[in-house]
C-alpha cells in the first residue's frame, strides 16, 4: 500500500491516541477483560460478518494495537493510526487518508466513525481508497456513553449507516444489529466492577494492581456475558451497536 504524494495527514486529535498514549502492558491486558462483554460481541461478529468477506490488501482504519489482525492470516494487513507511538504501518487521519485511490481491497473500521466530526467524509475517504469490488467492514455504537470527550460526536442506527454510506456510492450489503440493552448493561458492569476490583488492592504498588484483579474481574465478567447472552433473546430492539459490510461497486 503506498502513500499518496498528493495528500497529507490532518492533525484531528484521535480517540485511540488518548486511550494508548503511555499504557503499560499489564493495562492493556487488564482492559482486555475489563471490557470483555463488550469485546466478546465484537469479535463473535467480526468472525461472522467481515474474515469471510475481506481479502487481498486491508487496510485498518484506528485499529489500535490489531486485535483483528489474527482473523486476517490470508491477507495482506496494513494499519493507520495517528498516534505513531502504536507503530502502524502508517501514520494518518481517517478524514484525509494519507493512501493513494484504488490502492486497497478491503478496509477496517471499527469503533471510529463517532470520534470523527466528519463521519461521511471519511466514509467517502474509505471508497476512494477502495479498488472497485473492494469492500469495507464498520462497527458504530448504538448504546454506549460519552467517552473519550471532547472526541466523542455520534451515535448511529442502521438506518443513519446505510444511508451515509450509500450517499458515497457504496452499495450496502449486510447491516447487522449486534447485542441488545443487556448486552450493553453487561458492558457497564463489568467495567464498574473491574475499576473497583483493582481499588481493592490499593495497598499493592500501582504496577501490580491490574493483575492482581484479575482473578475477581475474569469470572464475573465472563459471567455477565453469558448472562446477557441469554437476556438479549428477550429484547430485539434495543441495539448495543451495529455491524456494516458494504461493497464499493464496479461502475458507479
Amino acid at each position: 500500500m503506498v502513500a499518496s504524494s498528493t495528500r497529507q495527514t490532518v492533525g484531528w486529535r484521535s480517540w485511540i491516541q488518548m486511550r494508548a498514549s503511555g499504557k503499560r502492558t499489564e493495562e492493556i491486558f487488564f482492559n482486555l477483560w475489563k471490557f470483555y462483554p463488550a469485546k466478546a460481541l465484537e469479535h463473535r461478529a467480526f468472525r461472522a460478518i467481515a474474515a469471510p468477506a475481506l481479502r487481498g490488501r486491508i487496510l485498518d482504519i484506528g485499529g489500535g494495537l490489531g486485535p483483528y489482525r489474527k482473523y486476517l492470516a490470508h491477507t495482506s494487513y496494513f494499519s493507520l493510526e495517528i498516534n505513531p507511538a502504536l507503530s502502524p504501518d502508517i501514520v494518518g487521519s481517517a478524514l484525509d487518508l494519507p493512501v493513494r485511490s484504488g490502492a486497497t481491497d478491503s478496509v477496517l473500521c471499527n469503533e471510529v466513525l463517532e470520534h470523527l466530526p466528519d463521519p461521511a467524509g471519511a466514509v467517502r475517504e474509505i471508497h476512494r481508497v477502495l479498488l472497485p469490488g473492494g469492500r469495507v467492514y464498520v462497527t458504530v455504537p448504538f448504546l454506549w456513553c460519552l467517552h473519550y470527550e471532547p472526541h466523542d460526536y455520534f451515535r448511529f442506527t442502521g438506518h443513519a449507516l446505510r444511508t451515509i454510506f450509500e450517499g458515497a456510492g457504496f452499495r450496502v450489503l449486510r447491516i447487522e444489529p449486534v447485542g441488545r440493552v443487556f448486552s450493553y448493561l453487561a458492558a457497564r458492569l463489568a467495567e464498574k466492577w473491574a475499576n473497583l476490583a483493582r481499588k481493592l488492592f490499593f495497598f499493592l504498588p500501582r504496577r501490580m494492581r491490574s493483575f492482581a484483579a484479575l482473578p475477581l474481574v475474569v469470572p464475573v465478567n465472563g459471567l455477565l456475558y453469558a448472562m446477557a447472552t441469554a437476556l438479549d433473546l428477550t429484547n430485539r430492539r434495543d441495539v448495543f451497536f451495529f455491524a456494516l459490510l458494504a461493497e464499493k461497486p464496479h461502475s458507479v
